[in-house]
C-alpha cells in the first residue's frame, strides 16, 4: 500500500463516518484516527437511500505523517486537541511534493484559527470544508443519511492550494470563504434556537418559533456584517442581501423539517454544546447582540 495515497480521517462520529463511506465507494485508501486512543479499528454501518452499508477500516494515528490528504471531521471544541495531539507535529515538508493537504470540516467560527495555523505550518495546504449533508446517528456506529442533495463542499485558505478529486460527493469551491461564512450564519441562529429549546424537529423553527428564530438570524448577520468587511459591503451594495439570506435558511429548514437538529442532540443526550462557542459564543468579544448572548449562555457547558 503506497500511505502517500492514502487518506486518514480524524473522527469517527457521522461526518467521518460519512467521509469514509464515500471515499470507499470509489476506491479510496482510508484510515481513521478516533479519540479512544486504543482504538485499532473502526466499525460501522451507514445507510443511504435505503441501501445499509458496513465498513471496516483501521484506526491508526501514525498513518497521518505519511498521508497525503488528512480530513478533519471533529466538532469545532475539539479542533485545539486535534491541532495539539496530531497535526502540528506533522513532519516537515523538504519538498513541494511532499506537501500535505488538511481539509477542516469543523462547525463554527474556525476560519480565523485556521489562518493562524497557516501561518506557522507554511509547509502545508489548510483548507476549509463545509459539510450540508444530513448525517444522524441512529445509535452507537450506525449512522442514517437523512437527505440526498447536500454534499462537502471544501477550498483552500491560501491561492496556491488546489483541488483534489475525492468523489462526486465532495465539490471543489474556490471561493469557500463565502460559503462556510453563511453556513456559519444559518447554524448560529438555527442551532442556537434549536438546542435552547432542545427541538425534536426543525420545522418547529418554523412553525412555532420563527420570529424567535428571526431575532438570532438579524443579530448574527449584524455581527457578521462586523466580523467580515465584504458581508457590509454586499449589504449595501445590495439592500435584499439580508433577506435573501433568511428566505435560504426558512427553505433549509424547511427541506429538512424533520430531521433533529445536531445541537438539539446535543443538548437533549448531553453530549456536549461547545459547539454554541464557536457559534453565537462569538458575540461575546463584541458590544451589543443580546438575545444571541443570552441564549448561547444557556447552551455552553
Amino acid at each position: 500500500m503506497d500511505l502517500l495515497e492514502k487518506i486518514v480521517i480524524i473522527g469517527t462520529g457521522p461526518v467521518g463516518s460519512w467521509f469514509g463511506h464515500e471515499l470507499l465507494s470509489v476506491g479510496k485508501q482510508i484510515a481513521f484516527v478516533d479519540e479512544n486512543p486504543d482504538a485499532h479499528e473502526h466499525r460501522w454501518t451507514i445507510e443511504v437511500d435505503d441501501i445499509t452499508s458496513t465498513h471496516a477500516v483501521t484506526v491508526d494515528r501514525s498513518l497521518l505523517a505519511a498521508a497525503r490528504v488528512i480530513f478533519v471531521a471533529t466538532r469545532a471544541h475539539h479542533l485545539f486537541a486535534v491541532w495539539q495531539d496530531h497535526l502540528a507535529v506533522l513532519p516537515l515538508a523538504l519538498q513541494p511534493t511532499q506537501r500535505q493537504t488538511i481539509i477542516f470540516c469543523c462547525n463554527g467560527y474556525v476560519e480565523p484559527i485556521i489562518n493562524t495555523w497557516q501561518a506557522t505550518r507554511p509547509d502545508i495546504h489548510f483548507q476549509i470544508g463545509i459539510v450540508t449533508a444530513g448525517i444522524a446517528e441512529k445509535n452507537g456506529r450506525n449512522f442514517l443519511r437523512t437527505d440526498r442533495i447536500g454534499k462537502c463542499f471544501y477550498g483552500p485558505l491560501s491561492p496556491n492550494a488546489g483541488p483534489n478529486e475525492y468523489s462526486p460527493e465532495f465539490i471543489y469551491d474556490p471561493d469557500i470563504r463565502e460559503r462556510a461564512r453563511k453556513k456559519w450564519l444559518f447554524n448560529t441562529a438555527a442551532n442556537t434556537l434549536a438546542g435552547v429549546l432542545q427541538l425534536p424537529r426543525n420545522d418547529l423553527m418554523i412553525h412555532a418559533y420563527r420570529n424567535r428564530l428571526r431575532e438570532l438570524f438579524d443579530e448574527a448577520f449584524d455581527l457578521g456584517c462586523e466580523l467580515w468587511d465584504g458581508w457590509q459591503q454586499k449589504n449595501q451594495e445590495n439592500p435584499g442581501h439580508r433577506e435573501t439570506l433568511w428566505l435560504e435558511l426558512c427553505q433549509l429548514i424547511t427541506d429538512t423539517g424533520a430531521n433533529e437538529n445536531s445541537l438539539s442532540r446535543a443538548a437533549r443526550t448531553g453530549k456536549g454544546t461547545g459547539e454554541a462557542q464557536f457559534l453565537g459564543g462569538v458575540a461575546f468579544g463584541h458590544i451589543g447582540y443580546p438575545e444571541l448572548k443570552r441564549m448561547t449562555r444557556l447552551l455552553l457547558p
